[in-house]
C-alpha cells in the first residue's frame, strides 16, 4: 500500500491567492494591524480558518527549534497612536513579501520607549515567540543593540550602525543621496539652502545633518540653516517661517520627511509663498502625494519595497545560522518634479 500523503499545509501565499489580496494585506489581517478594512479582515480570517492555516510550522519548527516568526517592535508616539510613517508604509510590504514567500510570520508590537522595547525582546526570547527581530530607527547610543547582543536574540538593524555595533545592518548610502540633492539645488543657482530633519535622536538624522554640512562645503556654500520638525512641539514647526523672515532667507529646502515636505508646501502656498518660485523643496523618500500634488514634489527616491525584502532576507540568513553582514539595501536616485527650479533673480 502506498504511504498516505499528508495534506499540504496552507500558507500565507495560499490565503492571499484565495482572498485576491496581497500577502502584506494577509499578514496585516492575521496580526490585527491597522490598514485593512473590517470586511477584508473578516474575509481573510474566514479563509485562513477554512484552509486550516496555523501560524507555526509545528513539526518542522520543533525539529529545528524554530517558530517561523520574526518580530518588529515599533518605538515612538506616532506608531503607538496607530499612525505608520510613510517610510514604513512602503518598507513593511517588502518585509512581508519576503517572509511570506518562506511562510514566516511577521509579528509587530508598539511600545512607547526603548526600555519597554528591551523588555519585549526579553519576553519574546524567553517565550520563544520569534526567531529574530528587525530593529528600526536606531538611536544615538541605542540601548537596544547591546541588549540584543547580550540576550543572544538574532537581529538585523535597519540603518547604518557599522561603527557602533557588530549586529548586522542593512542601510542605504545617505552620503550619495545628500550630494544629489545639494548638487541639484546648487546647479539651479541656489546659494541659501536649508535642511529640516524630523527627530534629532535618530542616528540617521544626525548623520544626515553632518552629510548636509559636507555636501554644502563641497559646493562652496554655508550650511547654517538646519533645524528639526517635532510634531509634538508646535514651537519647532515655525523654524522655516523664522528663516524666511530673516534678512538672508533660504531659497531651497531639503526636508527629511516626505509627508511633512508636502504639508510644508501646502502651508507655504496658503501663506502666499510660491513653490518653487520663492522656495524650492526636495523631500527625502517619496510620499503617495509626491506625484499628484501641484507642483509635483522633487524627491530622493529609494526602492523601499526592495529595501524591506533585503532586510528580511538578511535576518532569515542569520536565523538559519548562516553569515549575515552589513549590507547596502538599495540605491537612491533623484526624481526631479516641479517643486524645484532656479531661484528668482
Amino acid at each position: 500500500m502506498a504511504p498516505r500523503r499528508e495534506p499540504k499545509r496552507a500558507t500565507i501565499n495560499d490565503i492571499a491567492r484565495q482572498a485576491q489580496v496581497s500577502t502584506a494585506t494577509v499578514s496585516y489581517a492575521l496580526n490585527d494591524l491597522p490598514g485593512v478594512s473590517q470586511e477584508t479582515r473578516r474575509r481573510i480570517l474566514e479563509i485562513a480558518d477554512r484552509m486550516g492555516w496555523r501560524p507555526n510550522s509545528s513539526a518542522r519548527a520543533l525539529h529545528r527549534s524554530r517558530v517561523d516568526a520574526v518580530g518588529i517592535v515599533l518605538v515612538g508616539s506616532n506608531q503607538v497612536k496607530g499612525v505608520l510613517p510613510e517610510f514604513l508604509l512602503r518598507f513593511l510590504p517588502g518585509i512581508q513579501e519576503e517572509l511570506a514567500s518562506r511562510d514566516i510570520l511577521l509579528i509587530m508590537h508598539n511600545v512607547a520607549d526603548l526600555a519597554t522595547a528591551n523588555r519585549t525582546y526579553q519576553s519574546w526570547r524567553d517565550e520563544r515567540r520569534v526567531d529574530g527581530v528587525l530593529v528600526l530607527n536606531p538611536y544615538q547610543d541605542d540601548p537596544r543593540l547591546p541588549f540584543l547582543e547580550q540576550i543572544g536574540l538574532p537581529a538585523v538593524v535597519i540603518g547604518d550602525t557599522r561603527e557602533v555595533s557588530t549586529i548586522p545592518s542593512v542601510w542605504t548610502d545617505d552620503e550619495s543621496a545628500m550630494n544629489l540633492a545639494v548638487e541639484h539645488l546648487a546647479g539651479l543657482g541656489h546659494r541659501r539652502i536649508c535642511r529640516i530633519g524630523v527627530r534629532s535622536q535618530y542616528r540617521h538624522s544626525l548623520a544626515r545633518e553632518q552629510l548636509f554640512r559636507g555636501a554644502m562645503e563641497r559646493v562652496g556654500l554655508r550650511a547654517d540653516l538646519m533645524g528639526y520638525h517635532h510634531k509634538s512641539d508646535p514651537a519647532e514647526e515655525d523654524v522655516l517661517s523664522r528663516w524666511l523672515r530673516s534678512d538672508d532667507p533660504p531659497t531651497a529646502l531639503i526636508h527629511e520627511d516626505p509627508t511633512l515636505a508636502v504639508e510644508t508646501m501646502f502651508d507655504l502656498q496658503h501663506r502666499g509663498v510660491n513653490v518653487p518660485g520663492d522656495l524650492s523643496i526636495i523631500g527625502w523618500d517619496d510620499s503617495v502625494l509626491s506625484d499628484v500634488v501641484r507642483p509635483g514634489m522633487t524627491t530622493l527616491h529609494r526602492d523601499l519595497f526592495q529595501y524591506g525584502m533585503v532586510a528580511a532576507r538578511q535576518l532569515v540568513l542569520l536565523v538559519d545560522g548562516e553569515e549575515a553582514s552589513h549590507l547596502r539595501g538599495t540605491t537612491t536616485e533623484l526624481l526631479v518634479r516641479g517643486s524645484t527650479a532656479a531661484p528668482h533673480a
